[in-house]
């Protein structure tokens, strides 16, 4: 199974003025188009972490799809 993530909806989230500093430094050096785009791209490189190291004990985690949110 495959969990697409290409329907979004809005989550409320607080990072500390530190995060979110470097998180702009990032966006501001072209790297990410947006805050949004960054912390979307973080989080989907941990879940596909997290569900790799737990699917390898279980088996029983879906795959995250690599499309474009």
């Amino acid at each position: 199974m495959v969990v697409c993530l290409s329907r979004s909806k809005t989550v409320r989230i607080k990072f500390s003025e530190r995060i979110i500093e470097a998180i702009d430094m990032l966006v501001a050096r072209g790297l990410y188009p947006s805050r949004s785009a960054f912390i979307r791209t973080a989080v989907r490189e941990l879940l596909k972490k997290e569900i790799e190291r737990r699917a390898i004990a279980s088996h029983t985690l879906p795959a995250v799809s690599d499309s474009p949110v």
